[in-house]
């Protein structure tokens, strides 16, 4: 009869494998998600019970995981969740992954509005729904409405406003064609995290990329401010009066959007470099 696993084994076997893949300080963060995931308990409480016993069927789920982690799937698709701000957000392969920057982002245009409560707010391209779900929760009295063209996406945002219960508008549709889209609404606030990655740089990222959505990561190689254009477009027309737009960028392209703002008569705007001193978001404003 098989042995059974160790909480103090599964820790050990599991960064051990997964570390040529990912560094030893990856592997070890990721382990310990995996194991909080797969056992319910916390962290503390897996470090201080490590001779505690895996069920076979536990051990089995684990095996399955580090075999989809060594082939490139996201641990956060595997877990079902990211945390965004204070927020818990499902993911799917249907959605980008919701990251650090993005929560900068977001804190970004809370700070900037602080001080007001009954705001309407656009999330454009809203996958999870996570920057829609983050202001709805900073700002409760907000209306906010989540713009996608993707089905898949939008049940996802809709599951997780659920869930959380958090009250937001969805909304089908393209960016892209909205240019010409009469002037019913107007709002305070427009986000967006957009494609930004030209396609040329695909094979150069890292692999687990691959495993998220092409069309909410890349753009053509000759059009890279493709989104931001028509962004900049719905704006002009759409921002109300002291509104802002607030954009996530590529580090390589961060002021030709600012100038393409400026250009779209977007008087005062302004780059962000986040955590990492890259410069990562634009505000624009009239």
């Amino acid at each position: 009869m098989d042995q059974q696993l160790s909480v103090r084994s599964a820790l050990h076997n599991t960064i051990l494998l997964l570390t040529p893949a990912y560094g030893r300080g990856e592997a070890a963060a990721i382990t310990h998600i995996l194991l909080e995931w797969l056992t319910g308990k916390s962290r503390l409480q897996i470090l201080t019970e490590p001779e505690v016993l895996l069920p076979k069927s536990m051990e089995i789920r684990l095996h399955d995981a580090i075999e989809k982690l060594l082939a490139g799937t996201p641990i956060q698709y595997i877990t079902g969740t990211q945390q965004f701000l204070d927020l818990e957000i499902a993911v799917s392969p249907h959605v980008l992954i919701p990251r650090p920057e993005t929560e900068e982002l977001v804190l970004w245009a809370c700070r900037d509005y602080a001080s007001q409560k009954q705001l309407k707010i656009l999330d454009i391209g809203t996958g999870s729904g996570c920057i829609a779900l983050a202001m709805k929760h900073h700002f409760p009295d907000a209306l906010v409405t989540a713009l996608d063209k993707s089905l898949n996406a939008l049940a996802q945002a809709k599951a997780n406003a659920s869930r959380l219960e958090l009250d937001i508008h969805m909304q089908e549709g393209d960016i892209l064609e909205m240019h010409n889209q009469p002037v019913t609404k107007t709002y305070d606030i427009i986000l967006s995290n957009p494609p930004y990655i030209p396609l040329l740089e695909k094979a150069t990222l890292d692999k687990h990329l691959s495993a998220e959505p092409d069309m909410a990561l890349f753009v053509p190689d000759k059009d890279p401010l493709l989104f931001y254009k028509a962004i900049a477009l719905f704006a002009a027309s759409h921002l109300a009066p002291r509104g802002a737009v607030y954009v996530e960028t590529h580090r390589d392209y961060a002021a030709e959007v600012e100038q393409l703002f400026q250009k779209h008569q977007f008087l005062s705007t302004q780059i962000r470099y986040d955590m990492h001193g890259a410069p990562r978001m634009v505000k624009a404003s009239k």
